[in-house]
């Protein structure tokens, strides 16, 4: 078994059936290469009887466990990935479709060998979201290439043997960012880096928007994982980018959200959870871009809010 795609899931039944179809319909996983795991973490709707379906369907290539009680999310992660008998591990949203044919060349790249492969799968982000495979020879050039898509659950795939010897892989679980913890970990041990950037799946949007503190998380929280290793396994050069990239293309956005597309709780404490830009000009003069978003908030449509957005990141 070459692939084990491990989906923690919870309350999700319509959309981890979607999931479940986008891959088992793929001429590639009749080839015996593939299976998929599911940790269901004591969900209360459809979800049982969905998982029962598939392992009645597929004996032996769909397997899944239930947690009863609940677990923490994150480390509903790491119970998925447990799972699985594959050489690889590949950690996949429930919302996570895999497009037309993707499996057959997503296990081309892992044939070659490596400790981790990454897939940022950006639509947005072409001038990092290459369309090759890449071997990264360091920790500076996987960020170049991944950028906070490393926050990404979808984009983690590792190998089992690597994994397995990984401690405490939900150490940091209450920063909610397990996923990025592991692959920095592994690549600051010198594993093999495989970064491919071709469009290998599609994420479902749902109707809940996300009940954090986006600020908290992706910056505070993310720049805190990054830190550990700056000036060391990741060049501060790097380190400045990423800060850059984050800011201008992702943390305002979302953070100040005027129009309730993202976040569905009340965005707090910006000042706070960035401190890591509070001796940098550049995050000051961002709150220019904050003053046009928010004008263009009160007066005009969210169609215009798009197109304003497209601006101010080029800027």
């Amino acid at each position: 078994m070459l692939l084990s795609i491990c989906i923690p899931t919870y309350n999700r039944a319509e959309y981890l059936q979607k999931t479940i179809e986008s891959i088992v319909t793929q001429s590639a996983w009749n080839t015996g290469n593939t299976e998929i795991v599911i940790s269901d973490n004591a969900s209360t709707d459809s979800t049982s009887a969905v998982i029962a379906g598939y392992e009645k369907r597929y004996p032996g290539l769909i397997r899944s466990i239930r947690q009863d009680p609940a677990i923490d999310p994150h480390d509903n992660f790491e119970a998925a990935m447990r799972l699985g008998h594959g050489e690889y591990l590949k950690l996949n949203n429930d919302t996570l479709l895999w497009s037309a044919n993707a499996l057959a060349e997503y296990l081309q790249i892992l044939r070659p060998g490596g400790a981790l492969v990454l897939t940022p799968n950006s639509r947005i982000a072409p001038a990092y979201a290459i369309q090759k495979t890449i071997q990264c020879q360091d920790m500076s050039e996987m960020l170049n290439m991944c950028s906070y898509f490393l926050t990404w659950i979808g984009i983690l795939c590792v190998r089992r043997d690597v994994f397995e010897k990984l401690s405490s892989p939900s150490r940091y679980r209450n920063r909610l960012l397990t996923q990025t913890d592991m692959i920095l970990r592994l690549a600051a041990a010198g594993e093999k880096v495989i970064v491919d950037g071709r469009l290998f799946f599609e994420s479902v949007t749902i109707p809940r928007r996300a009940a954090y503190q986006v600020a908290e998380i992706f910056c505070r929280n993310y720049f805190g994982l990054l830190s550990e290793y700056s000036g060391r396994e990741l060049s501060s050069a790097a380190f400045e980018l990423e800060k850059k990239r984050m800011l201008g293309e992702y943390l305002i956005y979302r953070h100040f959200d005027f129009y309730g597309e993202f976040n569905s709780v009340p965005q707090k404490n910006y000042w706070r959870n960035t401190q890591v830009y509070h001796r940098d000009w550049y995050f000051y003069a961002s709150f220019i871009k904050v003053a046009a978003l928010w004008t263009v908030s009160r007066f005009f449509s969210r169609e215009m809010l798009h197109r304003i957005k497209q601006l101010l990141k080029r800027w």
